[in-house]
């Protein structure tokens, strides 16, 4: 007889528009930055420093958040009797996942504490070679 019980499945997407937002808004952070001070830069004069401490501020600002944009993980995990299937997923590359009991290292429920509001909860899993991988936060430790 073949197991029918259904399997559970949690998304944690990152929608193409969270990540056009995060893209634009580290290029224009950039550009805009480095347009309007780069007269303060170039040719050198006594502000040179000045300046360019402010560019490069904005570019620790803009660059982080376009990586954001290009590289943030989705992921998707669906668990089944025995087996438990971790989908990691950006525009250019997707990571597959499957693990068996023998792959699971722990298992754990770990609470989150919130510096303004409740606490919530996550499911943390490590693999047995290591991998540590995160579920997205839980109001309660029972929904988690």
């Amino acid at each position: 007889m073949a197991d029918t019980s259904p399997s559970l499945r949690i998304e944690m997407p990152v929608p193409a528009w969270l990540r056009a937002v995060f893209i634009l808004i580290g290029l224009f952070v950039v550009g805009v930055s480095t347009w309007e001070l780069h007269r303060g830069v170039w040719p050198f004069n006594i502000t040179t420093p000045f300046f360019l401490f402010i560019i490069l501020g904005a570019w620790a600002v803009g660059l982080p958040a376009i990586a954001a944009g290009l590289a943030g993980w989705a992921s998707t995990w669906t668990v089944e009797r025995g087996l438990i299937r971790i989908e990691k997923r950006n525009p250019f590359v997707v990571r597959r996942y499957r693990l068996a009991p023998a792959d699971l290292g722990s298992l754990d429920v770990i609470r989150k504490q919130a510096m303004e509001g409740e606490d919530t909860w996550a499911v943390a899993l490590v693999s047995s070679a290591g991998e540590r991988f995160e579920s997205h936060d839980f109001p309660t430790r029972q929904a988690a």
